[in-house]
């Protein structure tokens, strides 16, 4: 479902405004889960998280297309998708550590907040990088 209202509203919405909104706001949802006393709020939050999440999938990947030339677009997705891997493969091992160290729920707390702080981020940055080159319009 995320995806397709993403596909519907994507090409209205800024491509960084798309990854930085997508951030936060999964980061956001996660923290509502963590924090609804209620079953049926943290059901709607764990629906919602999708929309979030696909947008900044998919601006994400649209991003790395529209800035690669078409020559190396093979060897940049490449590098991407493994380095994520590797990434992938170091939360879960820093997950399992925390998890130890200062509980679960903390662990998933400090996760959120890195979501919202990836928003602001790519927020920030890709405003700054957008303005300097005037590379892209959206």
């Amino acid at each position: 479902m995320g995806g397709l209202i993403v596909a519907r509203v994507g090409p209205r919405v800024q491509p960084k405004n798309l990854m930085a909104y997508g951030f936060a706001g999964t980061g956001a949802l996660f923290i509502i889960m963590l924090q609804a006393p209620i079953l049926s709020v943290v059901l709607a939050a764990e629906v919602l998280v999708g929309l979030p999440v696909m947008a900044w999938m998919i601006a994400g990947q649209t991003w790395l297309q529209v800035h690669t030339e078409d020559q190396y677009r093979g060897r940049v997705f490449g590098a991407f998708e493994t380095y994520s891997a590797l990434m992938g493969l170091f939360g879960i091992g820093f997950a399992s550590l925390s998890g130890e160290s200062v509980g679960v729920l903390y662990s998933l707390y400090i996760s959120s907040l890195l979501f919202i702080f990836a928003g602001l981020l790519a927020y920030f940055l890709l405003q700054t990088r957008f303005l300097k080159t005037g590379a892209v319009e959206g």
